[in-house]
């Protein structure tokens, strides 16, 4: 026998005791081993409740909240073993644990007894009430009266079995199953397989059937037919009810291929039956996944608010009919655009009909319309190519087409466009209107102000005859030709040369300038020389038109220090050419003679090697030829001079 022998083991043979001081955060204490439910734990002299620390490894004991410097004892007891011990006599024992305890004879206990199982095999003899908190295992079976318990079967030998409970009778199959038998064979089965509950009839071919009463008489209302696929057939009509929950009504499902008809059939002889498919307050809804059919026998479906018809849909031979049947009352085509209701077309019927369309009217087919014998036809040829055709009067004239504007009342009647065989004419009524034509890009590719008399290209304010105008990029009028583009003259103005004359390539060598329509005035070669018909050159030089005129100062002293160069321009330059590139010009370094002489120099905006600079050096040899003349007449004086001492001295 294993375990204890009085109210607490004796401590000089069982306890062994440990003691720890507790350092910062620790609430783990490492022991020299313990049985687990044996030990005790006290901190700081104060014994500690089981559910304030955790021994169960053998090893370690948890606290549950230590601090620093805690003093904390533990205190475990060993079991010892009490082997094949024999009492007799009147034995007391006040506490006993005990892996086993076999007793020979009478037991007598008093007070309460907690016994795990007890296993007895003689009988039990009980003179009062057996009150069992636990369980009660009877493996013969439990017998009351004529009712008999005994594994997993409940039976009555005879009579009816009536439970009868204060509360809910509960029924907890976990097969999820409940199977409904009589004389052992199975008719019915309930069963809740994954959490859906089913009522399912088990004989083949057997109908599932549900009963009432109806003022005393007993009525089949609902009859499920299980050898029709469950064909379902009430007793009375069926009324779907009120429901707060969202849709709800009748669905009826057939197997694929099948039909699914509501019919009204006359059973009867009184007349004709007739159908109602009525809501009494709200909208029916038809959805189909195919198409809805109407079909009426009697070639016609009407339409009515309020019992009025306000339209038909007709059949005449084959011919389809749509009528408003409310005098002067028009017919409609609405539509959604944009989120706004339009009507599309109107068709008046106080106007005999007419037309009245919202908006275009589009052709993707042959004629669309055709207006008169003589008249317009909107439609499409046989490339199905858009077009609009006017016919004549007879075959052996063509149609004109006018496109005019009117007042409403027509009695105002301007000619915008006239379009003849020979002639197209845009605004022939000569009225102040402007005539527009936009790009993809520009919304005044072509603009005619019609009130100034201008023409504007990217532009629609003109401020001359031809205005040519791009906002955002080099805006350029070109003039070409010989069926070749390259072949050209270009006036052009560009945010990096400003206003610029060019001349095309495709063998073009010069930028000639004519008068007279034929006599050539001057040329510029792509050498960058500039020539005139007899080399005259001219500029304004009328005295009435000059002031401030005083004798040239600048003579044969500047003569002296001009340096006379040749040279030959770098890729750099702006006037670099690449057929020109190796011929020697002459001339002058304005660097040079800015030293010299600078009023015949210039500074300013230039461009080096494709960089714009502001210090950009030039020189005037057209100023520097009066300064030239006056060096000659220097020298020409001081040459008379010499050859009037020349004289006198020879003489």
């Amino acid at each position: 026998m294993a375990g204890y022998l009085g109210s607490v083991p004796v401590p000089q043979a069982t306890q062994h005791r440990e003691t720890f001081t507790a350092t910062a955060g620790q609430t783990t204490f490492n022991t020299a081993g313990y049985t687990p439910l044996f030990v005790d734990v006290y901190l700081n002299g104060v014994h500690l409740s089981p559910a304030d620390i955790t021994a169960t490894n053998g090893s370690d004991v948890v606290l549950a909240e230590c601090v620093v410097n805690d003093i904390v004892d533990i205190v475990s007891y060993t079991p010892f073993e009490v082997a094949s011990q024999t009492f007799t006599g009147t034995t007391t024992m006040t506490d006993v644990v005990a892996a086993t305890l076999d007793i020979s004879g009478n037991i007598d206990i008093d007070g309460t007894t907690n016994l795990d199982v007890v296993d007895i095999d003689g009988a039990v003899d009980m003179a009062s009430t057996l009150g069992v908190a636990g369980v009660v295992t009877a493996n013969a079976g439990v017998v009351v009266d004529n009712i008999t318990i005994d594994g997993s079967e409940i039976d009555l030998s005879s009579g009816n079995l009536t439970i009868d409970v204060a509360g809910y009778i509960i029924i907890d199959s976990d097969d999820g199953n409940i199977y409904l038998n009589d004389g052992g064979s199975g008719y019915g089965q309930i069963s809740g397989a994954s959490q859906n509950l089913t009522f399912k009839s088990s004989t083949s071919d057997k109908d599932m059937i549900f009963q009432g009463n109806d003022g005393g008489s007993a009525i089949t209302a609902l009859t499920l037919d299980m050898s029709q696929a469950g064909r379902a057939t009430f007793n009375e009509g069926i009324v779907a009810g009120t429901s707060t929950a969202g849709a709800f009504g009748l669905t009826l499902n057939t197997a694929s291929g099948d039909n699914m008809t509501l019919s009204v059939a006359d059973t009867g002889s009184a007349g004709a039956a007739l159908g109602t498919i009525s809501v009494s307050d709200g909208s029916l809804t038809l959805d189909v996944a195919g198409d809805i059919n109407l079909d009426a026998d009697g070639g016609d479906i009407n339409l009515k608010d309020g019992g009025t018809a306000y339209a038909h849909l007709s059949n005449s031979s084959s011919d389809f009919f749509i009528t408003n049947p409310t005098s002067d009352k028009d017919i409609h085509f609405r539509g959604n655009d944009g989120g706004s209701f339009i009507s599309a077309l109107t068709l008046d019927m106080s106007q005999a009909g007419s037309a009245t369309f919202n908006s275009a009217i589009k052709s993707i087919g042959p004629n669309v319309s055709h207006i008169g014998a003589a008249g317009v036809v909107i439609g499409q040829d046989d490339s199905a190519t858009s077009q609009i055709r006017c016919y004549g009067t007879n075959d052996s004239t063509l149609g004109t087409l006018k496109i005019e504007s009117t007042t409403s009342a027509g009695s105002t009647t301007k000619t915008l466009l006239t379009m003849a065989e020979g002639s197209a004419d845009f605004n022939p009524s000569a009225l102040n209107m402007d005539f527009r034509v936009r790009s993809d890009g520009n919304d005044n590719m072509l603009f005619v102000d019609g009130g100034n008399n201008y023409v504007g290209v990217g532009t629609s304010a003109p401020s001359s005859d031809l205005n040519v105008h791009n906002p955002t990029t080099t805006c350029a009028l070109i003039v070409s030709g010989e069926n070749n583009a390259n072949r050209k003259a270009v006036l052009e103005y560009n945010a990096t040369d400003g206003p610029i004359v060019r001349g095309g390539s495709s063998g073009i060598t010069s930028l000639k300038f004519a008068v007279d329509n034929a006599t050539l005035a001057g040329k510029f070669d792509s050498n960058a020389d500039f020539y005139t018909n007899d080399g005259t050159v001219h500029s304004l030089s009328d005295i009435r038109v000059k002031t401030d005129v005083e004798d040239l100062t600048d003579g044969l002293d500047i003569v002296r220090q001009l340096k006379p160069r040749t040279f030959r321009y770098t890729e750099d330059s702006e006037f670099y050419n690449e057929k020109t590139k190796d011929e020697i010009k002459h001339g002058f370094v304005a660097n040079e003679v800015e030293t010299v002489a600078p009023q015949y120099t210039d500074i300013g905006k230039g461009r080096i090697g494709g960089e714009e600079v502001n210090d950009l050096r030039s020189l005037s040899t057209t100023k520097m030829i009066p300064m030239l003349v006056k060096a000659i007449q220097e020298l020409s004086a001081k040459n008379d001079a010499l050859e009037s001492r020349l004289e006198t001295l020879e003489g």
